[in-house]
């Protein structure tokens, strides 16, 4: 019940705002990482570490304990991005049905700083969507 009591209480203004920043951080990664931008390599930020490196596929591990994997394809012009919460539909117990769902709408419900996530992600390039499939 406490889980229910906080999401109706709206107690994530952070999110959003949370989403953004790790999008942007990944973004940083990932342009630090092209030959073309990067001609050599740049020192991680502070706090950011490199973890493992297989088949291309390079693991970052973040301050706040978010894993990064950038796989550079140098023949696409485009960035993906994907933010997943090791968190599901499946975690949901008895009388929480619906939970990761609405915390899924939530994220893109905006802020008192960014009132319109989508639009700006849009506004960046981006295509933003969710699901709770894990």
């Amino acid at each position: 019940m406490q889980l229910l009591s906080g999401i109706l209480q709206p107690p994530f203004p952070w999110l959003p705002m949370r989403h953004l920043l790790l999008c942007g951080a990944s973004l940083a990664l990932g342009l630090a990482a092209h030959p073309l931008l990067a001609q050599k390599a740049a020192p991680l930020p502070a706090g950011v570490t490199q973890t493992t490196s297989v088949e291309g596929i390079t693991e970052y591990r973040l301050p706040n304990g978010l894993r990064v994997l950038l796989f550079p394809d140098q023949s696409k012009p485009t960035a993906t991005v994907n933010i997943t919460y090791l968190v599901g539909s499946r975690h949901e117990g008895y009388g929480e049905s619906g939970m990761a769902h609405l915390l899924e709408h939530m994220v893109f419900k905006g802020s008192t700083k960014h009132p319109n996530v989508p639009q700006e992600l849009t506004e960046h390039g981006a295509s933003p969507n969710g699901t709770t499939w894990y």
